[in-house]
């Protein structure tokens, strides 16, 4: 029986049945992970270190990620706390005792090999070294297990030549084992159960086959921050994720490259980086581990700016990443740039206009590639934008779906949710491991029952009698599933998560605060400065207007004074300016003031203007303390 025949039966009961696609078989060793995890709060780096040390194989970031999301959503193991961090639900964490299972299965297998080696003995007269023998019984086994899906009994009629001794003696053993030694047989149908479903647990379509090679005719295009980070230019826990899916891409062989407009745009950051220098002798950052706090971290200087600049396109080329011009817009194949630039700044309320412009042309340009066709299969779905920008990735798939219907292949996809596809497509999971391992850890994970064992024989027999069914088939429903999932989620909600450990990300968070707080007050003081300042220039104006109210009152007193002692008060002798009475008196004070103006040059004008300004003073101090105290 063919093994993809079985692998494609166990997808789809384990679909119809229970809802679950390749990412739930990881799902037990999520348990065991949070159950050995001391502390209840960790962070994505934290969990990557202990379930890449379980499960004996590497994961990315990204994968990592679609794990948490899983166990958090659907399964409700995890409560998601801010800045990236995850807290346990101890409640419900199972104790799956996974390790325990798993060593318990390896000892069962071992102990087959002793039990071969003496069934050669005895039943064959052949002598067989236990160590010679557990470096083929299992690979031998291995390869039968598809003979042995349906019954164990089928062993009889496995046609071995006897020049294939190894394969012709296990086939026999089986056989035996079957009829003549039970417990053998219980660890025989343990392993062909496991072996037959390692493909499945262990899932990667097969990088190395040309004909049917994952995104062989798939261009993948880059953001402006995915190419900051796989360049280094940012926190080293933000690079690593980009690092590791350009690592996998590269080993699938998949063409990598950004727009023009994209490496111009990255050119521009450093641009504006070295006018600020230039201008202000520092870099203020927008924000923790942008290309401003890497270069200010790193004390980067001008001179180094400036080479940086020069040779950006020439870095981009030693990773692999190549630069394109924007295809010609055709038309017939174009999107709505206005009603996608609306939903856009519906959310990025403080995006310019520039960098808005650039992720509608990137857009607008891998909708040209596909020719304006909504593509469901990730394989031949032509050309995918990637970028850092979790919201941009989610509006855009949000606008694509109403324009345009439902995609399983994004144009703009988030670099986390594109990982773990390529991961769970594409990458071995199971090298350097042997095949009793595999086995015992793909057994002891998935522990599939009688029942459900029998489902799966049942789907077999009906996908057999049906045909027409190819491996190009299976590989596309394993797809379509995991990019159902990933993508509803990729559009119904946005990543905010940090990387490093808790307390890294504690201080990154502290960080984050204490410069929002310095912004908030810095805002503040701005703010009250610009109150106070209008204060004062309304109190001036007072100040002003009283000095000037005095001033024209005293001035047009002194007016009257004088037209009515001219008119009024000259005496008609001498004699009556002793009198003393209110026409002598206007008189004298004339007269003096006449006195002191022709021998002191006395003004009267600047005297009351000295009055009217001491006045006016008064008022404005009077009106402060009446502020301050109100």
């Amino acid at each position: 029986m063919d093994r993809f025949l079985v692998n494609m039966a166990v997808v789809r009961v384990n679909w119809d049945k229970k809802g679950s696609d390749i990412l739930d078989n990881y799902i037990p060793l999520v348990h065991e992970t949070l159950g050995m995890m001391t502390a209840d709060v960790f962070s994505v780096d934290e969990f990557k270190e202990k379930f890449v040390e379980i499960a004996e194989f590497k994961i990315p970031t990204g994968a990592v990620l679609s794990l948490l999301k899983r166990a958090t959503n659907k399964y409700q193991l995890l409560e998601k706390q801010p800045h990236g961090i995850y807290k346990i639900q101890r409640d419900r964490v199972k104790s799956s005792n996974f390790s325990t299972l798993r060593d318990a299965e390896q000892r069962r297998y071992n102990g087959l090999v002793q039990k071969f080696v003496n069934y050669c003995k005895s039943q064959h007269s052949v002598d067989v070294e236990e160590e010679i023998a557990s470096t083929y019984f299992f690979e031998v086994l291995y390869d039968i297990a598809p003979l042995l899906f349906v019954n164990l009994s089928e062993a009889e009629k496995i046609k071995a030549a006897h020049s294939d001794k190894n394969k012709f003696l296990v086939s026999k053993f089986v056989a035996y084992s079957n009829k003549h030694d039970q417990e053998s047989f219980e660890s025989i149908l343990s392993f062909v159960r496991g072996a037959m479903l390692t493909e499945t647990f262990y899932y990667s379509q097969n990088a190395t086959d040309i004909t049917n090679k994952p995104l062989k005719k798939v261009v993948v295009y880059l953001d402006t921050q995915f190419l900051v980070r796989v360049l280094g230019f940012s926190q080293r826990e933000l690079c690593i994720p980009c690092e590791e899916l350009m690592e996998m891409l590269k080993d699938m062989g998949v063409y990598t490259r950004c727009f023009r407009n994209t490496l111009d745009e990255l050119h521009g950051i450093f641009f504006a980086a070295l006018n600020q220098i230039d201008q202000y002798g520092r870099l203020n950052p927008n924000r923790p581990s942008d290309v401003f706090d890497y270069i200010n971290q790193n004390s980067i200087t001008p001179s180094d700016l400036l080479i940086i600049m020069n040779s950006l396109e020439e870095k981009l080329n030693k990773k692999g990443i190549f630069v394109e011009e924007k295809p010609e817009i055709i038309k017939a194949f174009s999107l709505d740039e206005s009603a996608l630039s609306e939903k856009l700044a519906s959310v990025f309320e403080h995006q310019s206009e520039k960098a808005r412009a650039h992720d509608i042309a990137c857009l607008q340009a891998i909708f040209q590639l596909r020719e304006g066709r909504k593509q469901d299969y990730l394989d031949r779905c032509k050309a995918i934008f990637i970028t850092t920008n979790a919201q941009l990735a989610r509006l855009s798939t949000l606008f694509f779906n109403e324009q345009y219907g439902h995609s399983n292949a994004s144009v703009c996809m988030g670099d986390h949710v594109f990982s773990s596809l390529v991961w769970m497509k594409s990458v071995k999971k199971t090298a350097g491991l042997p095949k009793d391992r595999l086995v015992a850890n793909c057994y002891s994970a998935l522990l599939p029952s009688d029942s459900l064992w029998s489902d799966y024989i049942s789907e077999v027999n009906r996908l057999k009698e049906k045909g027409k069914i190819n491996e190009h088939d299976y590989h596309v429903l394993i797809h379509s599933m995991a990019a159902r999932d990933q993508l509803m989620d990729q559009a119904f909600s946005s990543d905010d998560n940090m990387f490093g450990s808790v307390s890294t990300i504690l201080e990154k968070a502290k960080k984050i605060y204490t410069e929002e707080l310095g912004t908030r007050l810095e805002d503040a003081e701005k703010e009250v400065a610009y109150q106070t300042m209008k204060i004062d220039k309304i109190i001036d104006t007072v100040s002003l207007i009283v000095n000037r109210i005095f001033l024209v009152s005293t001035i047009g007193l002194w007016v009257l004074l004088l037209g009515y002692a001219l008119m009024y008060t000259t005496p008609d002798s001498i004699s009556d300016i002793w009198n003393f009475d209110f026409k002598s008196i206007v008189f004298l004070v004339l007269l003096v003031v006449t006195i002191l103006n022709l021998i002191f040059g006395f003004k009267l004008i600047d005297f009351c203007k000295s009055l009217a300004s001491k006045f006016g003073q008064k008022t404005a101090v009077k009106i402060r303390h009446f502020i301050d105290n109100t």
